[in-house]
């Protein structure tokens, strides 16, 4: 989720990097930042968009309901249900939080709607850490050929497949697991950083 949800790469940032410590050692928790404000005023505009479609189509839907035909009423509850579930849909976009957490070789990685978690993964990372062989590492990843830079037209530059980049976890039974992606390697390169001095 790291191209729209996006980690703190420094650690002075206070609201976003908690950093607690107790007996099995110094434990830092990256919280994701939230979608930018724009994006909340989207939600409201869908809102106002959903409820003036309702205010329209509640008649229909009603004469709908009281007929006989199986089929109108469940087009009409299908409709009602679309209703109600887009706007708690988009609220969850704005309200979900990831966080990575790691001591020592652990590190846990979870997932948060309404500030509850609901997914959690915990994992040891790999013992050998080596600079040709790191346990925390930054990879790239391009899912289709780069044709326009491979065509070498300037006019064609814009439109060129950048790809993005993964954040990657090497682990004990040394399977990788991706923990966060960006497009930018520079940031996850920092995060990987401060992963790595806890």
């Amino acid at each position: 989720m790291g191209l729209l949800y996006i980690m703190p790469i420094n650690e002075s940032e206070a609201d976003r990097v908690e950093i607690l410590e107790d007996e099995s050692g110094k434990t830092i928790i990256l919280k994701s930042y939230g979608l930018p404000m724009i994006f909340w005023g989207y939600f409201a505009a869908i809102i106002i968009i959903l409820l003036a479609m309702s205010l329209t189509i509640m008649g229909p839907l009603k004469q709908m309901i009281n007929q006989d035909d199986a089929i109108n009423k469940l087009i009409a509850y299908l409709v009602i249900s679309t209703l109600i579930g887009m706007p708690f849909l988009l609220l969850c976009f704005l309200l979900y939080e990831k966080f990575i957490s790691k001591n020592g070789p652990f590190i846990t990685v979870s997932h948060r709607l309404f500030w509850i978690s609901f997914y959690k993964k915990s994992f040891e990372l790999c013992n050998e850490n080596t600079e040709t062989d790191p346990n925390l590492f930054v990879e790239k990843f391009l899912d289709s050929p780069n044709i326009a830079k491979m065509e070498g037209d300037s006019a064609h530059r814009a439109f060129q497949n950048q790809g993005h980049f993964y954040l990657k976890a090497k682990r004990v039974d040394l399977s990788v697991i991706n923990l966060d992606r960006h497009s930018r390697r520079t940031d996850l390169n920092k995060i990987c950083k401060i992963l790595a001095k806890y």
